[in-house]
């Protein structure tokens, strides 16, 4: 194909004039799980995701206008995954608005082509296309028809309309345009779906009826009953969380393996002569489906308090309804199994492993375990190979569920930690008090280390136990928010309950949803910031909170400014 015929399509979405613009509604780019879910939905067909370069999180969330850089790699995985996903017009379901199109005469099946393609290329870029746009696209069919076919022309057409600007980006008004209802269904599927509009949003952003709060919520509440709504919803927490971290988790087989490594916990759906492998590498495999396992429990455990259960942050922070499978039994300590609305198998080949997490309902002893701050996921995600880690756990508490932003460390700091090895003397919290109660490091660890030493009833892996080293497990602690609220806890439970009643964790979780939303950060002074924040700490309420954020003017009435 003439690349030079795509050139005017990939220019249509930025010019110069523009590319100068500050904006307050970013002009985001697909992330690699939206570009894949469009993808299903555009088709409605299965797929098998592509590689595509991450965006850079930032405060642990992809999706934000700084992290997402342009470079020459990134435009060839896109052209390379335009190519791979353009035959699946020809397998759709519903790509062609005409029956038997292979079947009809040349001009009839031309005609029949050029008209889905302009549905296709509709819904792919989320609005109605202009007089340009549809010149130009027609201009590439024709060309690509007359040398190649009926076939290659669809196929090389839709690659186009994959790789513009128009799809690629989530595209906002210009500094004198009001968004539209094109624009806020967008936005509303983007948030609550992960996903491209369906056909009852593009209905109603057609027919003007996204224009009030209460049009749009009315659609707000229809999407959080649909599924795709759960998946976005834990996408979200998976990010809040910091759940991909468990993958990193390299516990010491000569600490962890005893513990958690025998009595039956290596469940792979086939036997393995393990007799015949190094320990060492029957360990690895032993992490790989443990560290899967707690992360579904997570992703189960968020959907369950969201969608079935209480709707709370309070609940996400307070629960002691679980989820574990035979992979984490020794970690939780057994399993009390419970009735409860999810269930989930995950069977696992990559041609040299194969193995089944089957993760089911489970009740957590309350004395143990309350909520995502009990998570094995989260607990393993910050940890040593060899000790569990208070100062990472103490951090992720306090910028994660209080959006106290603690800076970089200086640089001597990471030499002066304890040395992370088994053959260590005393507990784990009075080695790190030992270095860090006086100093330049005192003054950030008085407000790190209560929360993390809160977490020192959890080993590496998020197993509870109730001595380090031979000696008991202090656990107690004393924190000041810098919202003035003072909390005070013997253990992880009574933290997690007091954070449960905070009002600064409450508007915390309430902006981090909103910077994930709007793709930039939030401040809690931004006025309708702060009065979302306020009807949350009245409510609690999760799914009343999206409402919130989806229908107010922070979200609907964003507009372009200029330096």
């Amino acid at each position: 194909m003439n690349r030079s015929l795509l050139i005017p399509l990939l220019l249509t979405a930025c010019s110069a004039d523009e590319a100068s613009k500050v904006s307050e509604a970013p002009m985001l780019r697909l992330t690699p799980s939206e570009y894949h879910n469009t993808v299903r939905d555009l088709f409605g067909v299965a797929i098998d995701p592509v590689a595509l370069p991450p965006d850079i999180a930032i405060e642990g969330f992809e999706g934000q206008e700084e992290g997402q850089i342009a470079s020459n790699y990134l435009v060839e995985r896109y052209q390379e995954a335009a190519t791979h996903f353009s035959g699946l017009a020809l397998q759709s379901p519903y790509f062609f608005i005409c029956e038997d199109w292979e079947d009809m005469e040349d001009q009839a099946r031309a005609d029949c082509a050029w008209k889905s393609l302009q549905v296709f290329a509709s819904r792919a870029w989320r609005a109605p296309l202009d007089a340009d746009e549809l010149t130009r696209l027609n201009t590439l069919f024709s060309d690509t028809l007359a040398a190649h076919g009926h076939e290659s022309a669809v196929r090389l057409t839709v690659q186009a309309i994959l790789q513009s600007p128009r799809f690629l980006f989530r595209m906002e008004p210009s500094d004198t345009d009001a968004a539209s209802g094109w624009h806020i269904a967008s936005r509303l599927s983007y948030t609550l779906w992960d996903t491209m509009p369906d056909p009852e949003l593009f209905a109603a952003a057609s027919a003007g009826q996204l224009e009030t709060p209460e049009q749009v919520e009315a659609q707000a509440r229809r999407m959080l009953a649909d599924p795709r709504a759960r998946q976005a919803v834990v996408r979200f927490h998976e990010q809040w969380l910091g759940l991909d971290k468990v993958h990193l988790n390299n516990a010491d087989r000569t600490t962890y393996f005893p513990l958690y490594g025998t009595d039956g916990n290596l469940d792979f759906g086939e036997e393995h002569d393990f007799l015949e492998q190094d320990a060492e590498e029957e360990w690895a495999i032993s992490l790989i489906a443990m560290r899967r396992s707690m992360e579904l429990e997570a992703q189960l455990f968020v959907e369950e308090q969201i969608f079935d259960g209480p709707g709370t942050l309070a609940a996400l922070l307070t629960s002691t309804d679980g989820y574990a499978s035979s992979h984490t039994e020794g970690i939780y300590g057994g399993r009390s199994t419970r009735e409860g609305p999810l269930r989930r198998s995950l069977n696992t080949d990559d041609g040299n492993l194969s193995y089944q997490v089957t993760v089911e309902p489970t009740s957590w002893d309350p004395t143990q375990r309350a909520g995502v701050l009990t998570l094995p996921a989260v607990l393993a995600g910050n940890a040593h190979p060899v000790h569990p880690a208070p100062v990472l756990r103490g951090k992720w508490v306090l910028e994660r569920l209080a959006c106290e932003a603690l800076g970089q460390p200086p640089d001597e700091a990471a030499g002066a930690l304890p040395p992370d090895v088994p053959e260590a003397e005393g507990t784990n919290r009075s080695r790190l008090e030992s270095v860090t109660s006086n100093g330049s490091c005192a003054v950030c660890h008085e407000r790190i280390n209560p929360p993390g030493f809160a977490l020192e009833n959890y080993d590496s892996l998020g197993g509870h136990r109730t001595v380090d080293n031979g000696q008991p497990i202090d656990a107690s602690g004393a924190l000041d928010l810098r919202g003035g609220e003072s909390l005070r806890f013997d253990s992880a439970v009574e933290l997690a309950a007091q954070l449960a009643t905070s009002a600064q964790v409450h508007d915390c979780y309430a902006r981090q949803w909103a910077t994930y939303a709007l793709g930039r950060p939030v401040y809690g002074e931004e006025p309708s910031v702060a009065a979302i924040q306020q009807r949350f700490r009245d409510s609690g309420d999760v799914q009343s909170l999206l409402v919130d954020l989806v229908t107010s003017d922070l979200f609907l009435a964003r507009t372009q400014e200029t330096k």
